[in-house]
């Protein structure tokens, strides 16, 4: 998160999917694979950013951040 914290997105996206890899039943997986919606769309790759968040909806479609990552969703769409 320190990397997303200084605009270092490709960092970020490495270190994140490593974390995934590594640990794929850690509670951090969720908020990971977010993150790295997160940071393409930071760099603007909303195509990018759009595939990750879609992602998210399916594979965590409980979580409390969907509403979040369908609003993302409805502003890249509009682009």
């Amino acid at each position: 998160m320190q990397a997303m914290k200084e605009s270092h997105f490709a960092e970020a996206r490495a270190l994140l999917s490593c974390l995934i890899r590594s640990y794929p039943d850690s509670d951090f997986v969720p908020r990971a694979k977010l993150a790295i919606g997160d940071a393409w769309y930071a760099e603007g790759a909303f195509g990018r950013a759009e595939l990750e968040y879609q992602d998210f909806v399916t594979f965590f479609p409980n979580r409390p951040e969907v509403a979040e990552v369908k609003l993302k969703l409805g502003s890249i769409q509009k682009r």
